[in-house]
C-alpha cells in the first residue's frame, strides 16, 4: 500500500477546479475536470486518514514520478529471508552516534580537509525510518519501505540546494562569455570530479555482487551500462588540453565514493540508496554542463558529459535504485541504522557540495568584473 509523505500540502483554489501539491522538491498546480473532480476529492479528503481507499491509492500513483508516497510495510512472507545478523560487518552503535564518527571510520580523519559544512548532529529521527518500515510480528524492517522512505528525505535534502545546482550552468555560460580562459579552468577542475566519481563506481560496484547476490544480473547489467564513462570525462579532460592526473579531486569527492565502496562491501540496502543518490531522478532534455561547454570555443570538451547523459537517460539509470529494492531481503536494525546515517551524511555533503561550486563560480565573476 501507498502512502503519502506526511509534509506533502496540497491546497483547493478556484471554486475547487484546481489544487496546488507542494513537497519541498516539487511543486505542481492541477487543473481537475468535472469527470475526475469527485474521486480527487474523496482522495485528497482521505489522504490521511484512510490510505487505504481505492481513490487515494489512485491518486497516489498518478503522482508516481513525483515521488509523491512510500509504502507500507508488506506483511511478511517468505520470499522476504531475514538477514542473518550475525554475519553484519556493520560499525557499532558509538560510530553512528555522531556524523563526524562515521567520517572517521569511513575514511582516514588526518587526510581530510572538507569545505562543505556539516551538522554536528544527526538531523533524521531514525526512530521514524524504524516506525514506518517496521514489519508487523517480526524483528525486521521491508527494504521497499526504508528505501521509498529514504528516498524522500534525501529528495528534502537535495531541494534545500537545487537553486545553487540549477543555477551553475547559467553562472558559468556567463563566466564563459566574459573570460573563456577561466571558464576552461573551472571546467577541467569540474569534469576532473566526475571522473574520479565514474571511475571509482565502475571499480567498487563490483564489490556489491557477493553481499547481494539475490540483484546480481540487475547489478552486472548496470556496471556493464557504467563501465567506459570515465574515458568520455578523459576525453573531454583531453579536449580541454590536460588529463585526469594533472588534476585532484575535492576531499568530499574523495570521501563519497569511500562511502559508496563500504555501501558495496557491506549493505545491499546502503548500496541501493546510493544508487539512487548518485543517477538521481527525472532527467531533461540534456545535460546542462554538456550545452554550455558545446557553446564554447572547445565544443568537443561538452561530448562526455553529453554521452554520459544519452547513456543514463536511454537505459533508464534513474530506476536501478527501485529495480535493486525489489530485489532486496528484509533488513535488519542495524542495516536500516548505518543505511540511515550514511545516506544522510553522503547527502549532506553532495548538497554542499552544489553550493560550494556555485559560489566559486560568483567569486571568479566577482574577481574578473
Amino acid at each position: 500500500m501507498l502512502l503519502p509523505y506526511s509534509n506533502m500540502l496540497i491546497e483547493w483554489h478556484s471554486g475547487q477546479e484546481k489544487f496546488t501539491l507542494n513537497l519541498p522538491w516539487v511543486s505542481l498546480e492541477i487543473e481537475v475536470t468535472s469527470e475526475d473532480h469527485h474521486w480527487v476529492k474523496v482522495a485528497i479528503d482521505n489522504l490521511y486518514q484512510d490510505s487505504a481507499k481505492e481513490e487515494v491509492q489512485k491518486f497516489l500513483k498518478f503522482f508516481e514520478e513525483y515521488n509523491v508516497y512510500y509504502i507500507k510495510p508488506r506483511h511478511h512472507k517468505d520470499s522476504l529471508i531475514p538477514l542473518t545478523p550475525e554475519k553484519e560487518k556493520l560499525p557499532n552503535k558509538q560510530t553512528l552516534d555522531l556524523p563526524i564518527n562515521l567520517i572517521h571510520w569511513i575514511s582516514d580523519p588526518y587526510s581530510l580537509s572538507f569545505e562543505v559544512e556539516l551538522a554536528s548532529e544527526w538531523q533524521w529521527d531514525l526512530e521514524e525510518i524504524y516506525k514506518i518500515s517496521a514489519v508487523e510480528g517480526s524483528p525486521y524492517f521491508d527494504p521497499l519501505s526504508v528505501v521509498s522512505f529514504l528516498k524522500g528525505k534525501m529528495l528534502e535534502i537535495d531541494a534545500q540546494g537545487s537553486h545553487y545546482r540549477q543555477g551553475l550552468p547559467g553562472l558559468l555560460d556567463e563566466l564563459r562569455k566574459s573570460d573563456e580562459a577561466k571558464f576552461f579552468a573551472f571546467m577541467r577542475t569540474l569534469i576532473k570530479q566526475t571522473h574520479y566519481i565514474t571511475q571509482h563506481f565502475q571499480q567498487y560496484s563490483p564489490l556489491s555482487l557477493k553481499p547481494f547476490a539475490h540483484a546480481s544480473e540487475e547489478i552486472k547489467q548496470f556496471i556493464a551500462e557504467e563501465r567506459g564513462h570515465d574515458k568520455l570525462m578523459e576525453a573531454s579532460l583531453g579536449a580541454l588540453g590536460t588529463s585526469p592526473e594533472e588534476l585532484d579531486p575535492f576531499q568530499e569527492i574523495v570521501f563519497l565514493m569511500e562511502g559508496f565502496r563500504k555501501a558495496a562491501e557491506l549493505s545491499p540496502l546502503a548500496f541501493t540508496l546510493m544508487i539512487g543518490f548518485f543517477e538521481g531522478e527525472n532527467y531533461g532534455y540534456s545535460d546542462p554542463l554538456a550545452d554550455v561547454l558545446k557553446a564554447s570555443s572547445k565544443p568537443k570538451a561538452g561530448l562526455g558529459y553529453e554521452r554520459h547523459f544519452e547513456i543514463n537517460k536511454s537505459e533508464n539509470h534513474n530506476q536501478v535504485i527501485n529495480n535493486l529494492a525489489e530485489k532486496l531481503n528484509l533488513q535488519t536494525k542495524n542495516q536500516v541504522a548505518f543505511t540511515t546515517r550514511l545516506l544522510e551524511l553522503i547527502s549532506a555533503i553532495g548538497s554542499g557540495l552544489d553550493k560550494i561550486l556555485a559560489t566559486q563560480v560568483e567569486n571568479i565573476l566577482l574577481s574578473s568584473s
